[in-house]
């Protein structure tokens, strides 16, 4: 910066030399003019700033990044979790399919024991598995042929009856029948 001695010197001289050397001298009065050293301080406290500035940037699109890169996981794991859905969803539906199908046939089989076994039918028995249908419908059916074993009556070469069962009457004709067979046979 100029002393004012030289500032007094140059604006003797004249011309355009001294107009500007006393623009200078008012800048100075004025206040307007910073010495070099405060120009130096706030010049490198500027410099300090812009080097924070870029390195809070730098941290800033570094966190970005991280956070861009995290949500990329998110949505792969999302993509999966949905995928994971979907196929829960269609076994659930596969399921509800087997079961539709497993109560139409079970309302199927009801109806036709109800159907079969007529005024024997309890309500109860709707409750009944579809395997404890099965063995009503075998001890119905049993009821209904009667018993099969030759060692009881009704069973394949028995006689209807026992003769304990029968009346004295049946007895006799049928002692006599099996006298007449027996004496056929020889």
């Amino acid at each position: 910066m100029l002393t004012p001695e030289e500032i007094a010197k140059i604006k003797a001289g004249g011309g355009e030399l001294a107009a500007v050397a006393e623009k200078l001298e008012k800048a100075i009065a004025e206040g307007q003019m910073i010495p070099k050293s405060r120009f130096d301080e706030v010049n490198e406290a500027k410099k300090k700033f812009e080097a924070e500035l870029e390195n809070i940037r730098a941290e800033q699109k570094k966190l970005d990044d991280e956070k861009l890169r995290a949500q990329g996981e998110h949505e792969k794991l999302a993509q999966q979790a949905r995928a994971e859905l979907e196929k829960a969803k269609a076994e659930l539906e596969r399921e509800h399919a087997t079961a539709e199908e497993f109560r139409k046939h079970r309302a199927a089989r009801v109806e036709e024991m109800k159907k079969k076994m007529g005024d024997e039918w309890l309500p109860e028995y709707e409750n009944f598995s579809l395997d404890s249908l099965g063995k009503l419908e075998a001890k119905f059916d049993d009821k209904k042929r009667g018993p099969t074993s030759p060692h009881r009556p009704g069973g394949p070469g028995a006689p209807d009856k026992t003769l304990l069962e029968l009346t004295p009457a049946e007895r006799e004709a049928k002692i006599a029948a099996a006298k007449a067979g027996a004496f056929q046979k020889r």
